[in-house]
């Protein structure tokens, strides 16, 4: 039955196994959901929280993982590569996609997400953000938000090197200018061989969804030489050299 469902969505299984939880953790306005929705739409899995709530999106609940662990689904969340976490999608049999993006442009996106929320489950947003000129805004999340994209980089980054887990790290800025060949990247890691008309037909569906649904934001590459300064930027440098064995190029 499960090869019939794959043939009718023009989908062709390699000898691998599929992993029944299709799991994407990322940064924060990197193009997750965007990524997450098109995988669903041309797989026909709905997408399902394995969280407690969006404001602990840091930690996979084991007890919402057990309900599907007999069905197809696709999830994506904020997770970090803590051991706890490491060892349940090891025990599942679950090899997640990792989203990065440039660090400087998740300054920029996150305060246009943030200005209109108020809220956010890594730090408290003051009430009067909104308000604030555009360089206090910055400092702010750079101070505030950046060092927990890089617990998040450095805990994935250390998971690759030793081997814990099958990953794959896909770039946003490799997604925005490469969208067939990143998604083909990503159904690789799955074990699965799909036609690129599937694929293309899929992000048009998901394209002409709402923006409340498919959250699409600008997807404008570097805004962060525009908008920040030379010491914002360099102050976002200087969180990476306290890991020195770790490679920051691709969020640089």
């Amino acid at each position: 039955m499960k090869n019939k469902i794959l043939n009718s969505f023009g989908l062709k299984k390699n000898n691998s196994k599929i992993d029944g939880i299709h799991f994407i953790t990322a940064f924060p306005k990197s193009g997750s959901s965007f990524i997450s929705l098109v995988i669903s739409d041309l797989l026909g899995y709905p997408i399902r929280d394995l969280i407690y709530s969006h404001f602990r999106e840091q930690d996979i609940y084991l007890p919402e993982l057990n309900k599907y662990l007999n069905q197809n689904i696709v999830s994506k969340h904020h997770t970090l590569a803590t051991e706890p976490n490491i060892d349940i999608l090891k025990e599942n049999n679950i090899h997640p996609i990792i989203l990065i993006r440039n660090l400087a442009d998740v300054v920029i996106s996150l305060r246009d997400h943030i200005v209109k929320t108020l809220k956010w489950p890594h730090f408290e947003v003051p009430l009067d953000f909104d308000q604030w000129n555009d360089k206090d805004q910055f400092n702010f999340l750079i101070e505030m938000a950046i060092p927990w994209y890089i617990f998040f980089y450095v805990s994935w980054r250390k998971v690759e090197k030793e081997n814990k887990l099958r990953t794959k790290f896909i770039c946003y800025e490799e997604f925005n200018q490469r969208p067939l060949e990143v998604f083909k990247q990503i159904f690789v890691h799955y074990n699965l061989n799909i036609d690129e008309d599937k694929i293309l037909a899929s992000m048009n569906n998901v394209k002409s969804m709402s923006k409340n649904k498919n959250r699409l934001n600008k997807g404008i590459i570097d805004r962060s030489s525009k908008l920040l300064t030379v010491d914002q930027i360099n102050k976002i440098h200087d969180y990476t050299k306290f890991y020195p064995n770790i490679d920051f190029e691709p969020i640089l």
